[in-house]
């Protein structure tokens, strides 16, 4: 849900109430939908994280290492369109200071 939000700039389940119902439906496999404006990569990494099975899901070492494996390799249009999501986040390209 926090890719979804970061890539998104949107609330997941903004126009529901965050209820029991929401919770339930999410349980039962429910997942906000992913606006195609979204990058294909992007919509990859969401939906391998909000995989029912948890041992599917990659975990944060393997996301990692994804990412930046495709930073690495990225053409000029992806490393831009990397750089636009991480400024939209943090608010300008240089990373936050851990």
């Amino acid at each position: 849900m926090i890719t979804y939000e970061v890539v998104t700039g949107e609330r997941p389940f903004g126009e529901r109430s965050h209820d029991a119902f929401l919770v339930r439906n999410i349980y039962y496999g429910v997942r906000p939908t992913i606006p195609n404006t979204v990058p294909q990569l992007f919509k990859f990494i969401i939906e391998k994280c909000w995989d029912p099975i948890p041992e599917n899901r990659p975990t944060a070492e393997e996301l990692r290492h994804f990412i930046r494996s495709i930073v690495k390799s990225s053409n000029d249009e992806n490393v831009e369109k990397w750089n636009t999501l991480h400024f939209q986040y943090y608010g300008s390209l240089e990373y936050p200071r851990t």
